[in-house]
């Protein structure tokens, strides 16, 4: 009588490496990943072993998928890069835009303050001398956008202007409190979706990537305020003055706010998401998503 059951070998199991990557147990749908891949002793195969049921499960050693694998995987890698890109200089387009609308919020006292000086400097002159530009104010009264002579501008004293308007504290209250509260909800929620996007980064590395968009946005207040910006060929208005005189302070102190609610983003992103998982998932569902766990140094979310 012959016996047709494979011969056994003896000695340990061996260990080979370690399970990367979400793979589900057929049993009970439990994430393998981080688990230890074996070689077992009787036939040579590289096998898993499920950690809640000791279901095995076979690890195929050599891929199938052939030379496409890797070019898929490419124009994958390729497609994350130029959509992180775009993200990027979105995230860094908005603290910018959010910026400017608080310059342009703070400036207003300001602007408002030197279109008074001026009517009060045109009503002592000749209207016959003016500009129609210039006597159009004379009915017109001191508004946001009232055109300045440059003459007269390059005789003010911009410190004591910003003085009588109220100064700096002056204008931070009138740079609506509303736009801050947008920036930050904004900002935070742009870091909770970099925290997804980013899940191969540990925190600590998060908060150093939160800079990037910061300087973005700080290379386009550079290109913005560099020089005399105020208007194209000498005329500017009030209000364009007053934003070159407090527009880089404003939007530098923004930026750097900016990063509180960025950062603060980027450290609940993942764990506000591991929330929602667990709350809108059932069990099966959610371990497919334990890369959000792992990255962190967290258990796999268990069936």
């Amino acid at each position: 009588m012959s016996d047709s059951s494979p011969a056994t070998t003896s000695g340990p199991e061996e260990r080979v490496s370690v399970l990367v990557g979400d793979r589900l147990c057929t049993k009970c749908g439990y994430n393998l990943t981080g688990q230890a891949v074996i070689r077992e002793p009787h036939y040579g195969m590289l096998i898993v072993r499920c950690s809640e049921c000791a279901t095995v499960a076979s690890v195929q050693e050599y891929p199938l998928l052939g030379r496409w694998a890797g070019r898929w995987a490419m124009l994958g890698a390729a497609m994350w890069f130029a959509a992180s890109t775009v993200f990027l200089f979105a995230t860094g387009g908005a603290i910018f835009g959010f910026g400017m609308a608080i310059v342009e919020s703070a400036s207003r006292p300001l602007a408002l303050t030197i279109a008074e000086h001026q009517l009060a400097w045109l009503k002592e002159q000749d209207p016959d001398s003016l500009g129609l530009q210039l006597q159009w104010q004379l009915g017109a009264g001191p508004k946001l956008y009232s055109t300045l002579d440059p003459d007269w501008w390059a005789t003010q004293d911009p410190a004591a202007l910003l003085a009588e308007a109220g100064g700096w504290t002056g204008a931070l209250g009138s740079s609506a409190p509303g736009l801050w509260s947008w920036l930050s909800v904004s900002l935070f929620a742009a870091g909770c979706f970099w925290a997804v996007l980013l899940t191969h980064l540990r925190r600590k590395w998060l908060v150093l990537f939160s800079l990037l968009p910061a300087g973005i946005a700080g290379l386009f207040a550079i290109a913005i305020y560099a020089g005399d910006t105020t208007a194209a060929g000498g005329w500017a208005t009030a209000l364009s003055a007053a934003e070159h005189q407090l527009g880089p302070i404003f939007c530098g102190l923004s930026i750097a706010y900016a990063l509180l609610p960025l950062n603060l983003g980027l450290f609940f992103g993942r764990p506000l998401t591991r929330l929602l998982i667990r709350a809108l998932l059932p069990p099966r569902l959610r371990n497919s998503l334990a890369l959000l766990w792992t990255t962190d140094g967290l258990d796999p979310p268990r069936t």
